[in-house]
């Protein structure tokens, strides 16, 4: 997922994972929030690789409950590509389910001759059912050898209602994340890269076990 379908479907999505619904040979299973379980040819949890930026991650909770993808809010993610088979070597060799490639963005620079270049970009989105916004800020200032780039994004939902009115306990959830990327280039092309950042999740409901 990728382009004009991502960042439509980055407008009502909390987390990296939920970005998948609908493709072939996933299946998502509701968790809390923002930390949707991804299950590839009916395998889940540790069968499943999930990498950010080519870096492996685990998933956190001692019961598994937040996957890899709650580390990375939807607003933030450039693709996601799941493979859902014996996954190779390259990309780790023993996961028999399938791998889950997430991808955030990597430092822009600009051509020779451009000077500074400074480049933003904002989302939102709003869904009635649990009063829920989900929103994303970018903003960058490029030069030929030198890039800074601060990412943000939060998501919030109160518990949401049924058809008849009734809450669903257990549902609310708030999420915020924040990213600082440093691109440093050489002149034979050469890239360095620094990324710092920080995710703050005070509170999260599980529907299906209610804490």
């Amino acid at each position: 997922v990728s382009g004009e379908e991502l960042r439509i479907r980055q407008t009502t999505a909390a987390d990296s994972v939920s970005l998948l619904k609908g493709k072939p040979g996933v299946s998502l299973m509701s968790n809390g929030g923002f930390s949707t379980l991804p299950v590839l040819r009916g395998m889940a949890d540790d069968r499943v690789l999930t990498t950010i930026d080519g870096a492996a991650i685990t998933s956190f909770c001692p019961n598994h409950m937040n996957p890899a993808g709650s580390y990375a809010m939807a607003g933030r993610v450039t693709s996601i590509t799941a493979t859902p088979t014996l996954s190779s070597v390259s990309a780790g060799g023993d996961n028999i389910a399938g791998v889950i490639a997430i991808e955030t963005a990597q430092p822009q620079f600009v051509d020779a001759g451009e000077g500074v270049k400074i480049s933003g970009r904002v989302n939102a989105g709003y869904r009635s059912v649990a009063d829920a916004w989900t929103s994303d800020v970018t903003a960058t200032v490029a030069g030929e050898k030198a890039t800074l780039t601060y990412d943000a994004a939060y998501a919030h939902a109160e518990n949401y209602k049924r058809g008849d009115g009734d809450r669903v306990r257990s549902t609310t959830y708030e999420n915020y994340e924040q990213a600082i990327t440093l691109g440093l280039r050489a002149d034979r092309g050469d890239l360095l890269t620094v990324k710092v950042g920080n995710t703050f999740s005070p509170y999260e409901g599980f529907p299906t076990q209610p804490m």
